[in-house]
């Protein structure tokens, strides 16, 4: 899937700004306003093609699950149709979302105990556009004894027409199911919070991927810094490591922290709806619309 910013996509035509901003109203392309300082992004009508990225960190704590459910939330939000798939075992995509009743989990799926279909639940605060899998502890188990190297990507061919996005939560660990994910998503994000602990074994990860998971390094969209503050020594010169090490391959914008990208859960909600207007909302809006750019 391929965006463009509305003067990019008025040079591809031959047409002014103004005309391009005219066939959006007329429904003649898909506009998104993703946030309110940067430019509309346009994709064609035709385009039907369904991306699928996974957040990936075999470190614990990166942040993945947070930006994968506000990831997940704000492209439901701005009108996509998008599937929330929560593979790590904690369960814990769930605490950004209104409590529902579940009776399947994704290992039950895995597992052909119930068809996928099934095993699909609505979340009831975004307009109909957002689906999610839950995951389970029991997956955890499962996967000591699971053998195939297809499964989810089998799961994710028998629905993934039905959504414009799909998002992958992974656990912090390179076992079956991580591997699964990793042989089916057609993107990757790795987040890091840039500490020594958390950047030193960055490269390793990006070896393992294409090593053992076979990824090509173009399908890696980049390397987002997650929970910044740039008030400490540490951050930035990691950062910098980061820009350094990879260029052009280390997001532009970063997620600074922020205790209530965590306290949200309490609320069963998202930081989009609860503090619209915090630096943290708006630097995710920007990290998707970076995303999407870079698609």
């Amino acid at each position: 899937m391929k965006f463009y910013t509305t003067q990019e996509y008025a040079t591809n035509h031959n047409v002014d700004e103004s005309t391009v901003k005219k066939w959006a109203l007329e429904k003649k392309v898909k506009s998104y306003n993703i946030h309110h300082r940067l430019s509309n992004l346009i994709i064609d009508q035709d385009n039907k093609e369904t991306t699928i990225i996974g957040l990936m960190n075999l470190k614990g704590g990166a942040g993945k699950t947070t930006l994968a459910a506000h990831f997940a939330s704000l492209l439901s939000k701005v009108g996509f149709k998008v599937l929330l798939v929560d593979t790590d075992h904690q369960n814990q995509c769930k605490l950004f979302f209104p409590e529902q009743n579940y009776e399947y989990a994704i290992n039950d799926i895995l597992n052909n105990e119930v068809d996928v279909n099934n095993g699909i639940y609505k979340v009831s605060t975004h307009d109909s556009n957002l689906d999610i899998i839950y995951s389970s502890y029991a997956l955890a188990l499962f996967a000591r004894n699971y053998k195939s190297l297809d499964g989810f990507y089998e799961m994710i061919n028998k629905i993934k027409s039905n959504y414009e996005f799909i998002i992958v939560d992974t656990s912090p660990n390179f076992d079956i199911i991580n591997h699964n994910v990793a042989n089916t998503v057609t993107n990757i994000i790795i987040p890091v919070i840039p500490t020594n602990m958390h950047v030193e074994g960055i490269g390793h990860q990006i070896e393992a991927l294409q090593n053992i998971a076979k990824i090509p390094l173009d399908r890696i969209l980049g390397i987002l810094p997650n929970a910044v503050n740039e008030k400490t020594i540490e951050h930035p010169t990691y950062i910098q490591f980061l820009e350094n090490e990879y260029p052009e391959g280390v997001y532009e914008n970063r997620i600074p922290f922020d205790p209530w990208l965590e306290k949200v859960t309490t609320y069963k909600t998202n930081i989009f709806d609860y503090r619209e207007k915090s630096k943290s909302s708006q630097s995710l809006k920007k990290a998707v619309w970076e995303t999407l750019r870079r698609l």
